[in-house]
């Protein structure tokens, strides 16, 4: 089955600040979109057509964006996939330790969109079903070429389940990191820098 990381989402309090010094970085920024149904302001950082970009999200309303804010704060909020068959998908991470989030019935539905979480894990891994045999064969995170989440010791197929190869790892702790241009980059880190 064909996969890859479409986007790698992070919440930021402030868009615009944080774009301030991205722009510094000289890495390529999309146009700023809001969609209020999501209660969103966001933008992709990353090359047009790359994979594994980053998409900044600034919660502005309500929903769960800005439920997630107001429990976790600035940081990750999931990594997506796209895959060329959800359900296929859903029988190889099938007993890895991921449960599928209670709302992705209705989001398959409506968007061919499926959610997997797990409690300690501050990820949510979004699989949408919408990719190509052509997509699947660029390189997996093009932009972000890796990213480390922390994972429970006793689930270690968690993240092999996810057939993005290297792509996503363990982390060697509880901190998040990402590699972009292989500078290795602690998510507060990076925080820091888009926040």
């Amino acid at each position: 089955m064909k996969r890859n990381i479409d986007h790698i989402g992070i919440l930021v309090s402030n868009l615009e600040r944080s774009l301030l010094s991205i722009r510094l970085q000289g890495w390529p920024i999309g146009e700023i979109e809001e969609f209020p149904s999501e209660g969103t302001k966001e933008v992709y950082v990353g090359s047009v057509g790359a994979s594994g970009r980053l998409l900044l999200l600034e919660a502005i309303g309500d929903g769960p964006y800005r439920d997630a804010m107001v429990k976790r704060g600035s940081g990750l909020h999931h990594i997506a996939l796209n895959v060329s068959d959800v359900f296929a998908f859903l029988d190889r991470v099938s007993g890895s330790g991921w449960y599928l989030y209670p709302k992705s019935l209705a989001t398959h539905r409506h968007f061919k969109t499926i959610w997997l979480t797990r409690p300690g894990v501050p990820i949510l891994v979004e699989v949408v079903e919408r990719i190509s045999p052509d997509a699947a064969e660029r390189e997996i995170g093009a932009f972000v070429s890796r990213i480390e989440v922390p994972m429970p010791d006793d689930k270690p197929h968690m993240v092999d389940s996810l057939g993005v190869g290297e792509a996503i790892q363990k982390s060697p702790n509880q901190d998040v990191f990402i590699t972009i241009a292989e500078n290795r980059l602690a998510l507060q880190e990076f925080i820091a820098i888009a926040d």
